[in-house]
């Protein structure tokens, strides 16, 4: 069953705006050329699908789930022909051929997987966790998406929280949490070199990294830092942060329109999208999308957006 009723999406109506809101969770990703979105929501409130919906019509022509409980979306690969699917519920990677729809399980990764990022160039899944419950440990590990082998590990102390890929350079970003046991503040994002596989830095931020995203040339890291209510922009050569500013109360979702010359922020207290200038961090516009719990946000080459909300 496509459970696909559940999904609602429609145009907002605003002057120069062309805005898609969709019923869903997260995971907002694009086909290369556009003519589908992927994106993740559920229907009973446990199991969660990853849809496929038609970018022309807003139909919903696939769902995929392993059914295991809080399936995530990681990637695409840059043909657009298989999808990765995670879940802190599963210790396996899920594929998806799109062409096909068939759904495989992939690498054991040995423990739950909250996190997960493909490279750009789609031949690498990492992946980031705890070692077990209640550990002040994670981990970190590279897997050939071809094969759904575990190629490296690293253990992270304390652990991961987030992950971000960049796409032109060998670098990780790993939000830290700090040490949950001892109940400090989060404080951090760890830099990994992913060809020597070391730690390079450690850039210190006010709060928790909730969101993180790159620009397209991969020079800046923008993280949206929900316990201290700040956006961050951050120079991926020095590790500094450069700028920042304040925003709307617990930011929830950052990312960078296809010029690299916006950034778009939805919070968990707001239902408006905050639009700022990327090299300044000014706000350039807000649009009150009339709702109340907006998820996510992603810009498109074509100066539209996409937006997942939950009621």
């Amino acid at each position: 069953m496509n459970h696909s009723t559940d999904v609602a999406a429609f145009q907002l109506e605003l002057p120069n705006e062309n805005i898609v809101m969709i019923k869903g969770l997260h995971g907002l990703r694009l086909s290369p050329d556009a003519s589908l979105l992927y994106f993740v929501s559920t229907y009973d409130g446990s199991i969660s699908y990853i849809r496929a919906m038609d970018t022309r019509t807003h139909a919903i022509v696939h769902s995929y789930s392993p059914k295991v409980g809080g399936e995530q979306l990681a990637s695409l690969t840059p043909d657009g022909s298989r999808a990765y699917v995670h879940s802190r519920y599963s210790q396996h990677i899920w594929q998806i051929n799109t062409q096909t729809h068939k759904l495989s399980q992939g690498a054991d990764l040995g423990g739950s997987t909250p996190f997960m990022e493909g490279s750009s160039n789609g031949r690498t899944l990492y992946a980031c966790g705890t070692l077990e419950p209640h550990s002040v440990k994670g981990f970190l590990k590279a897997i050939d998406a071809s094969t759904q082998t575990v190629t490296k590990t690293l253990v992270i102390e304390p652990w991961p929280y987030e992950l971000a890929a960049n796409p032109k350079q060998p670098r990780l970003y790993l939000a830290n949490v700090g040490d949950a046991q001892a109940n400090a503040d989060p404080t951090a994002i760890d830099v990994i070199d992913t060809d020597s596989w070391r730690l390079v830095a450690r850039i210190s931020i006010p709060g928790l990294a909730y969101s993180m995203a790159l620009s397209p040339d991969g020079a800046h890291l923008y993280v949206a830092d929900i316990t201290s209510s700040q956006i961050l922009l951050i120079d991926t050569t020095t590790h500094k942060v450069i700028k920042a500013s304040s925003s709307e109360k617990s930011p929830r979702h950052v990312s960078v329109s296809a010029d690299g010359k916006q950034i778009f922020v939805v919070s968990y207290t707001s239902g408006r999208i905050w639009v700022l200038d990327a090299g300044s961090l000014e706000a350039v516009r807000f649009i009150d999308t009339g709702k109340t719990d907006l998820r996510e946000v992603l810009a498109t080459a074509a100066n539209g957006m996409y937006v997942l909300y939950q009621e």
